[in-house]
């Protein structure tokens, strides 16, 4: 079973996505670089901004939190990333709507 922090915003404007995206990478290479992550990406769609970062279990994750204090925790039993923002932003509504 893989623990998934999902963190995201909705953004306007180029500033504020600048800002956000800037953000985003930043909390992406800290979870990449912290043991117990298996996958982090960042995605981008025109208006929202959100990272997915993948962990071998609850508690590095659960040590991982404070640095992403916003992000939704789900349990998920296998590690199917998607690769695109289109399938990104659909795999996001999805766990939302759960």
């Amino acid at each position: 079973m893989y623990t998934v922090l999902v963190s995201g915003r909705k953004v306007r404007g180029l500033g504020a996505t600048v800002t956000a995206l800037g953000g985003a990478r930043r909390q992406c290479r800290s979870a990449k670089s912290t043991p117990g992550n298996t996958a982090s990406k960042v995605f981008h769609k025109k208006g929202a901004v959100f990272v997915l970062s993948v962990w071998d279990n609850q508690e590095a994750a659960a040590a991982f939190t404070p640095e992403m204090p916003e992000a939704q925790t789900i349990s998920y039993p296998s590690l199917r990333l998607p690769t695109s923002a289109q399938a990104a932003e659909s795999w996001f509504e999805e766990l939302n709507a759960e």
